[in-house]
């Protein structure tokens, strides 16, 4: 997560409500490729972690948020990973 979100800055944002409000403006089309999407989880995350040390009055249900974006993105890089994982291991049928 670090390192993908490390180089996107994050919007400023100081409340939960405002951090809903970035994240909705910052999804991706629902077809976009899952790099884009596990991106946008990865940023989402991080924004909801850094929500939860401002927004004091919603410290809890921002760390909720921050943990379901973090748990997605841990899915979609493993989706990633296996897509991979096939591609590789396909046999090479193509003449040339």
């Amino acid at each position: 997560m670090a390192g993908e979100t490390a180089a996107r800055k994050l919007p400023d944002v100081r409340t939960l409500k405002a951090a809903h409000e970035a994240v909705h403006r910052l999804r991706p089309k629902l077809d976009a490729p899952l790099s884009e999407w596990l991106a946008f989880r990865q940023t989402s995350a991080a924004l909801y972690t850094q929500v939860a040390d401002v927004d004091r009055f919603h410290h809890h249900e921002a760390l909720y948020w921050a943990q379901r974006e973090q748990e997605t993105a841990n899915n979609i890089a493993a989706q990633i990973r296996a897509a991979k994982s096939q591609e590789r291991s396909r046999p090479n049928t193509e003449r040339r």
